[in-house]
Parts: structure tokens; C-alpha cells; sequence
């Protein structure tokens, strides 16, 4: 198992970058090219292949600001955690709350000051440890004692999800809902949904394959019917805007479909053939009447 690290510096010349290595495969670029997801927000998402689990978190939010006063986020990544699944569930039932996202950037904060990863960006120091740093600061951002300082709760433990914070927030997921199967999509305000998801995560870290992302860029079920074909893979998604009023199935057609209808092609041809006959028909009928 693996974590990766993605900030800025406070400089205006210290761009977004990982600290140190980075992932092998950016995985996630085929949900945020094809604007299924926005990174640049807070987003969960997770990928299983068959060979692995990877789970990328964006939009952690920073104590720090750049030189011109705009937030700075991080973005973690982690490999490898069908490993810990006790972790993985901890990490996105903490991710999908307000409260539990601010958690995990304070440890961030606190693991790597400032100065440091101004340092690490300019490229006059290596960074020390970052993968195994960054593990701690997840682990420490998501124990019950910081969601407690962070004016939280974990889930009720009835597969309804974890209810609300005391900011009106939605507090982490009940870690024992229970799973659709197929693709659907869900509000991911809806604790039904939460637990949902955090149960498809977890089959997943036992072996199933697919995908299961939150989504800031995805407005309705017809986009949601849309990533799906367009993944051509089991996946479920949790809009934050524009979701159904619960859990809905989505089919899953070969991509470059609609819901069932013609592909494109096939269609044109379709249209073709039709034209020639009744081309073939008139001409027919003129020669003899």
C-alpha cells in the first residue's frame, strides 16, 4: 500500500504537483477528461481491476492560502487498499462528511508544514517519507477522536448512514449499508446512499472490479446513465447536484449508446437503406404507370 500526495505551494510559481513520486497510472483521468468528475472540488472516488483497489480523494482543504489569498487543497491518492480494508472504509465514510474532510486537512497541515512543501515544490529539498507521512495523516484525520474535535459522528449503525453534523453537514456513513447491484446512482446527501456506496466500496476491496465516485460535475441521471455506458463497467456515483430522491438503477448499454436507442452508425445505415428503396420505388412506379 501506497499514498500519494498532491498540493501547492504558497507561491504563485508552485503550482499544483505530487510531493515526490507519483502513481504509476493516473486512473482517474479518465473520470475527470470526460468531466465525470471535478478534482479541482472534493471528489471520492475508487477503481478496482481486478489486481488492486486505488482510492483518490481531492479537494482536502488546506489551512493555507497562495500569495493572492485562493484556498489551497490537497489531493490524496492511495494504492493498494483492498490491503486495509478497515482503512478504505474509514477513509470515504470520513471523506463524505464536511467536518471529516476539514479532519484530514489538519493532519495534512500538521504532518507537512508550509515552509516544507515550499521547499519540496522549489525543488531544494527531496521530501522525506512522504508516502508513509501521508498514510499518517489519513489514519490520524480519520480515528473517532478527531471526528469528535471536528463536531461529528460515525455512522448509526442501522445502514442508514451517519445522519448530519452540527453544521447541517452530512456526517460520515453507517459502515454496514447494503449494496445494489449493477450501476445506479444516488444524492450523496441521502444516508441510504452513503451506505450503499461504502458497501459497494467494500466489494470491491474483496475483488469485484469497477468504479464508485462522487461527482461534482455530473448534474443529472442522464449524465450519470451516460458515464456509466460510457465506462462500460460496474459503476455507481453519487451526484452532489441534480441527484434522484433515492437510489436508482442505471442500465448499462455498450458506449456510444442512449438508453437503449440505435447506435449512431447503425442508423445511419439504417437511414440509408430506407432511402434507397424508396428511391428504387418511384422509379419503379414511373416506368410503369
Amino acid at each position: 500500500m501506497h499514498a500519494y500526495l498532491l498540493t501547492r505551494g504558497t507561491p504563485r510559481n508552485l503550482d499544483y504537483a505530487f510531493l515526490g513520486s507519483e502513481p504509476a497510472t493516473h486512473w482517474w483521468d479518465r473520470l475527470s477528461d470526460a468531466n465525470f468528475i471535478n478534482i479541482d472540488r472534493f471528489e471520492v472516488a475508487a477503481r478496482a481491476d481486478g489486481s488492486g483497489l486505488s482510492l483518490l480523494l481531492s479537494g482536502l482543504p488546506s489551512a493555507r492560502r497562495d500569495s493572492i489569498g485562493t484556498p489551497i487543497r490537497f489531493t490524496v491518492v492511495v494504492d493498494g487498499l483492498q490491503d486495509d480494508p478497515e482503512l478504505l472504509a474509514d477513509l470515504v465514510a470520513v471523506a463524505l462528511s464536511p467536518a471529516g474532510r476539514a479532519a484530514l486537512g489538519r493532519q495534512l497541515d500538521e504532518e507537512f508544514p508550509y515552509p516544507e512543501i515550499n521547499a519540496i515544490r522549489a525543488g531544494t529539498d527531496p521530501g522525506t517519507d512522504i508516502g508513509v507521512r501521508t498514510l499518517r495523516a489519513l489514519r490520524s484525520g480519520s480515528t473517532d477522536e478527531a471526528l469528535a474535535g471536528a463536531g461529528t459522528r460515525t455512522g448509526t449503525g442501522d445502514g442508514t448512514g451517519g445522519g448530519t453534523t452540527a453544521d447541517g453537514g452530512a456526517a460520515p456513513a453507517g459502515r454496514d449499508g447494503t449494496d445494489r447491484t449493477g450501476c445506479w446512482v444516488g444524492p450523496v446527501d441521502d444516508p441510504l446512499a452513503r451506505g450503499a456506496f461504502l458497501a459497494r466500496v467494500a466489494r470491491m476491496a474483496d475483488g469485484s472490479t469497477g468504479f464508485a465516485f462522487t461527482s461534482h460535475a455530473l448534474a443529472s441521471v442522464a449524465g450519470a446513465q451516460r458515464a456509466a455506458e460510457t465506462l462500460g463497467a460496474d459503476a455507481v456515483i453519487l451526484l452532489h447536484d441534480g441527484g434522484p430522491a433515492g437510489i436508482q438503477p442505471l442500465g448499462k448499454a455498450p458506449a456510444g449508446t442512449a438508453g437503449g436507442s440505435w447506435p449512431r452508425p447503425a442508423l445511419i445505415v439504417l437511414l440509408s437503406l430506407a432511402g434507397l428503396a424508396i428511391a428504387l420505388l418511384i422509379r419503379w412506379l414511373i416506368r410503369w404507370l
